[in-house]
C-alpha cells in the first residue's frame, strides 16, 4: 500500500488519501478511459492528463476537482481561469466540451509535442501490460522540487518529460521528448535540458537525500509506482522497494520525433545545436548555433565518458499518434545513430 509521505514537495499519496482516491468515482471514470487518459501521482493530489494536457487536479477528499475553464465551454473566449466543478459536471461535458475544446486549444497553439508524449506513454504502457515492452511509464512532466532553492543558486535542476522504469531490473530512463525542427534550439532546446541534467547528476538529486528528508527523486519513484500498485490491480511492476534500486543510476534520453521532416533533416537539425562547426561539416551543415551543447558545456554529451552527462538520442519519425514506437526505450524502429 501506499507509504505514508510526510513531506508535501514529494510525490505520492498516503494511505488515506489512496483509500479515498480508489472508491472516488473520479478513478472509476479514469479506469473505464485508462485508453486515452493518463493518472499523475503529485504531491498529495493527482492530475488526470488528456492529450497531454491536464483536465483534473483532484486533492482533498476526491469530490471535486480543478479545471481550467477554457475546457468546460465550447467556443470559450477570455482569461484563462481556473474553476472547481463535480463530478458529475465533469462526466456530463467530457465527451462533448472538455475533449473537443482540449483538442482545439493543442492545434491552435501547435502543442503537438503535448500530445505526442501521451501517445507514446499510454502505447508503451499497453504494450507493457501485454509483455510487449519491458518499460513502464510511471510518470509525466515530472519537475524536482524543493524547501530551499537558495542552496541551488535559486534553480530547480530536474525536468522531465517522461520518467520510465524497466519492470524487470528497474532502471531508470529520464526522457526529454522533442517534436519537430522548432524544439530544437531556443530556451527549451537541447542545451537548456543538458545543462539541466548536468546540474542534476552533480546535485545527486537522483538519490541525494536532501532538505532533511528523503526527498530525491528515488523515493518519488518508489512512492509512485507503490500508489499505482495499490490503485491498478494490472499495473505491470507488482512489488516496489528501495531495495530494488540500491545500485540503479537513471540513464538520459532525447527522443526525438521528426513531425514533418525526414529523419536526416531532423538529425542535421540536432547535430547543428549539438556539435562544433568542425564536426558539423563533415554533414554539410554550414550554419551552427552559436550555443551549441559542445562549444558551452566542453564536451561531447553523446560521447559516453566525454564529461559528466552522457546522454542517448532516439530519432523517430512523424509526431502525435503517428509515431510507429511501441517500447518508449527498446523498439526497433528508432534510428539510434546520431554520428
Amino acid at each position: 500500500m501506499g507509504k505514508k509521505v510526510e513531506r508535501k514537495l514529494m510525490r505520492g499519496l498516503d494511505e488515506k488519501q489512496l483509500n479515498e482516491f480508489k472508491d472516488s468515482k473520479w478513478f472509476e471514470f479514469y479506469k473505464r478511459h485508462q485508453d486515452e487518459l493518463f493518472l499523475g501521482i503529485r504531491n498529495n493530489y493527482v492530475n488526470i492528463y488528456y492529450k497531454g494536457m491536464n483536465i483534473s487536479k483532484l486533492q482533498g477528499s476526491f469530490n471535486k476537482a480543478t479545471i481550467s475553464n477554457r475546457y468546460m465551454y465550447k467556443n470559450f473566449k477570455g482569461k484563462s481561469e481556473y474553476q472547481t466543478i463535480s463530478f458529475d459536471e465533469f462526466k456530463e461535458k467530457y465527451e462533448s466540451v472538455i475533449k473537443p475544446e482540449v483538442e482545439k486549444h493543442i492545434e491552435k497553439n501547435q502543442l503537438w509535442e503535448k500530445e505526442t508524449q501521451q501517445a507514446l506513454i499510454l502505447k508503451n504502457n499497453m504494450n507493457c501490460k501485454n509483455n510487449k515492452s519491458n518499460w513502464v511509464c510511471i510518470d509525466m512532466e515530472y519537475i524536482k522540487q524543493r524547501k530551499n532553492n537558495e542552496v541551488y543558486g535559486g534553480k530547480t535542476f530536474g525536468r522531465f518529460d517522461i520518467i520510465a522504469v524497466n519492470k524487470n531490473n528497474f532502471k531508470v530512463a529520464l526522457i526529454e521528448l522533442k517534436v519537430g525542427k522548432n524544439a530544437i534550439g531556443g530556451k527549451s532546446g537541447i542545451l537548456k535540458h543538458a545543462q539541466d541534467w548536468e546540474n542534476f547528476k552533480k546535485q545527486q538529486l537522483f538519490s541525494k537525500d536532501i532538505d532533511n528528508g528523503h526527498n530525491c527523486l528515488k523515493q518519488e519513484i518508489i512512492n509512485i509506482i507503490n500508489n499505482k500498485i495499490f490503485l491498478e490491480e494490472d499495473y505491470p511492476i507488482k512489488q516496489c522497494s528501495e531495495e530494488n534500486f540500491k545500485n540503479i543510476e537513471p540513464s538520459f534520453y532525447f527522443l526525438i520525433c521528426s513531425g514533418d521532416m525526414t529523419i536526416n533533416e531532423i538529425k542535421n537539425e540536432v547535430r547543428k545545436y549539438l556539435w562544433s562547426e568542425e564536426k558539423c561539416s563533415k554533414y554539410n551543415i554550414k550554419k551552427v548555433s552559436t550555443n551549441n551543447v559542445e562549444k558551452v558545456m566542453k564536451y561531447d554529451i553523446s560521447k559516453k565518458g566525454a564529461g559528466e552527462l552522457y546522454c542517448e538520442f532516439l530519432f523517430a519519425e512523424g509526431q502525435k499518434e503517428n509515431v510507429n514506437i511501441n517500447d518508449i526505450i527498446d523498439d526497433k524502429n528508432y534510428d539510434r545513430n546520431i554520428e
